[in-house]
């Protein structure tokens, strides 16, 4: 399905199982990822995973001893500020800079084009650090467990974040983000992982901290705390203007409009950018743009949605993103395209250089709102699925956290308002991560 509708300038940013350990409190109801009654009154849409929930046995939790790598230690998702100090004194800026420079230097801002949210501009000066991830072996299927021909990075997430709070006391971030990308050696990678595991120790007696979600410690603590100002400081000690290498982003227009561009950073200094191909669509395509509206049928509402242009990988969902089109299918056609689905959710069969921005931003509303409301648990038994190793990551610890109390939360890693988004392929790629680390645990 291809849809026309006007471009927009920009990129995408490509659990409720366990409950938090006892010596950190839970987090604020505002960051509470609501349950299933709430989704009724709320009219949430939260991701239960693919976790049994018809009353068999989830497999018990591997052995987590303090020293051993989290989920929450490879990705982080930082709580929204609760005041203009933690905003603008205990989040990093895009200007914040370390011994390799500034984050994101307004002249490579400027040289990528400024986000929009809701159609206006935002500047450089608005951004903020939201979360961060660190991966051995970025985009590959099957990682090299000696590294070999991997590429070590660390990646942010930055928002425009507003500078009056909502109800909830928290400063809410813009429908808009920028996504960077900083190379790392195998050695610090490896050395930053040590390091996140230590500072999490250094502020815990050593306890699992359960899925993907605001990371609970930075909860309990405040951005200001002495978790904060520790991770704050390893991020500007891994990252900067010199070792920049990709920035993505994602913007959205006035309407149910979103576009996604990408970024080589050729030359920092000068600097010199030079825009990718959106993978997954025609050659030649520097903007992937995506629409999308809600239509009658319960909650959640029905979703029509369409992509410009239209991905035309092996993976593809087009039809599924729509409900009408997605009860058109005949069977087999619409089987493969919920499979579909569960690759691009699936770091061991697809990556962010082979899927279309759109299909990984989408994805989680569209399993929600069409995949799940019309066709039930549709990911039981399919081999397309990602299947955790359970002596690394138990089952309970790879739900989503994800809501959509304005709708449409296309958002992968970070927030749209005051509602999170870490969605099943990011959850995923960081169970794989813990897997490498834990096959390869030294350079």
């Amino acid at each position: 399905m291809t849809i026309s509708c006007r471009w927009v300038v920009c990129l995408a940013l490509v659990g409720c199982g366990r409950s938090a350990p006892s010596s950190i409190d839970p987090p604020a109801d505002d960051a509470r990822v609501p349950d299933a009654a709430d989704a009724a009154d709320a009219a949430v849409a939260v991701d239960a995973s693919d976790a049994p929930v018809d009353g068999t046995p989830v497999p018990d939790a591997p052995a987590i001893t303090g020293a051993q790598l989290q989920l929450n230690d490879v990705s982080q998702l930082l709580p929204l500020p609760t005041s203009l100090t933690e905003r603008d004194v205990a989040m990093l800026a895009a200007s914040s800079a370390g011994p390799r420079g500034a984050l994101l230097p307004a002249s490579i801002y400027d040289a990528v084009g400024a986000v929009l949210a809701f159609g206006s501009q935002q500047s450089v000066d608005s951004l903020r650090v939201v979360a961060m991830r660190i991966d051995p072996c970025f985009a590959e299927v099957a990682p090299s467990p000696s590294g070999a021909g991997c590429a070590a990075q660390l990646r942010l997430v930055l928002q425009p974040i507003a500078s009056s709070p909502v109800d909830s006391g928290q400063h809410p971030a813009f429908d808009a983000g920028v996504h960077t990308f900083y190379r790392l050696s195998r050695a610090e990678v490896y050395a930053l992982k040590d390091a996140l595991v230590a500072l999490r120790l250094a502020n815990t007696n050593g306890e699992a901290l359960g899925p993907l979600a605001p990371h609970p410690v930075l909860v309990q603590q405040g951005l200001g705390g002495p978790y904060g100002t520790g991770l704050r400081d390893l991020i500007l000690g891994a990252a900067g203007r010199d070792n920049l290498v990709r920035v993505a982003t994602l913007s959205s227009d006035t309407g149910q409009a979103w576009s996604f561009r990408i970024f080589d950073i050729v030359d920092a200094t000068t600097p010199v950018v030079v825009a990718r191909d959106i993978p997954g669509i025609p050659a030649g395509v520097t903007t992937q743009t995506s629409l999308a509206f809600s239509a009658s049928g319960g909650i959640p509402a029905d979703l029509s949605a369409g992509f410009d242009p239209s991905p035309t990988d092996a993976n593809a969902f087009n039809e599924l993103a729509s409900t009408s089109s997605a009860l058109a299918l005949a069977p087999a056609a619409r089987m493969l395209q919920l499979d579909n689905l569960l690759r691009t959710e699936n770091p061991r069969s697809t990556t962010p250089e082979t899927v279309a921005c759109a299909s990984c931003h989408f994805a989680m509303i569209v399993k929600k709102r069409v995949a799940e409301k019309q066709f039930g648990s549709f990911a039981d038994g399919s081999a397309a699925a990602f299947v955790a190793d359970p002596a690394v990551v138990s089952a309970p610890d790879l739900r989503a956290t994800f809501t959509m109390m304005t709708e449409f939360n296309i958002h992968a890693f970070s927030y749209n308002d005051t509602d999170p988004a870490i969605v099943q392929r990011v959850v995923n790629e960081s169970a794989a991560i813990l897997e490498y680390f834990a096959a390869s645990p030294s350079p």
